[in-house]
């Protein structure tokens, strides 16, 4: 999925954000493996760097990529939103939501 070693550290980042507000910082991470040693390595690596609170990336330089990704993204989660409405009928009708 192209996803950066930058990229598991912000992801780990948001999620540890999420269970200190929603769940009282209580969180399981699992590794499903990997098809480059190399990269997953280095993810896992930056994934732990995170959970022990020593960042290696630029939180703000990653936030500016987020928002610049932002549209994409927002449209994707429509579509998502609109194919699973028939399945789940509580959800909202814009991705904002």
């Amino acid at each position: 999925m192209n996803v950066t070693q930058e990229g598991f550290a912000r992801m780990t980042q948001l999620v540890m954000e999420m269970s200190s507000e929603l769940c009282g910082g209580r969180l399981v991470l699992a590794l499903e493996g990997g098809y480059n040693a190399e990269a997953l390595q280095n993810s896992v690596a930056a994934v732990l760097w995170e959970l022990t609170g020593q960042s290696v990336i630029d939180r703000e330089s990653m936030r500016q990529v987020e928002d610049a990704q932002y549209p994409r993204i927002a449209e994707t989660l429509s579509l998502i939103q609109k194919i699973q409405r028939p399945y789940w009928g509580e959800l909202k009708s814009d991705a904002t939501g």
